[in-house]
């Protein structure tokens, strides 16, 4: 029988994230280097529940409520963002670069060491990210 885990609302925490609003996040799969950092335990204690943990990227759920923000901040690796519902806005450069919006059904690449953002208006936005965390990074949910 497959192992099955769930990550929607029921499971989602509040990420450390210094200013963010209405953002809440469940890891889908954790590297073992995460997994090692964090514990069982801890992993339990804080969501409830315990990833899948595989080597290779971290994968997260997120979700932005309306009114949500992702504050600007860059990672030392590189992070796809998918959208799989609602829409949003993001901006990947810093305060000087062109927002975007982005929908359901499409994906962005945040590059290493690069200040991105995202935030919605009056619709949230539920995102899958691919962080291809190195050993010893850090795969929270976002930065």
């Amino acid at each position: 029988m497959a192992e099955i885990h769930h990550f929607g609302p029921e499971v989602r925490t509040t990420p450390p994230v210094p200013g963010a609003q209405g953002l809440s996040a469940a890891p889908i799969v954790l590297p073992p280097d995460d997994f090692a950092r964090m514990g069982a335990a801890g992993l339990q204690a804080r969501m409830g529940f315990v990833p899948f943990i595989q080597a290779g990227p971290a994968i997260v759920a997120l979700h932005l409520d309306r009114g949500g923000i992702i504050p600007e901040h860059d990672a030392p690796h590189t992070i796809i963002f998918i959208v799989i519902r609602g829409r949003g806005f993001m901006r990947v450069g810093g305060a000087d670069a062109h927002t975007q919006e982005v929908r359901a059904g499409e994906a962005v690449l945040w590059p290493p060491n690069v200040l991105h953002t995202a935030w919605t208006d009056d619709v949230m936005m539920d995102v899958i990210t691919v962080e291809y965390v190195t050993s010893g990074g850090n795969s929270d949910g976002v930065k």
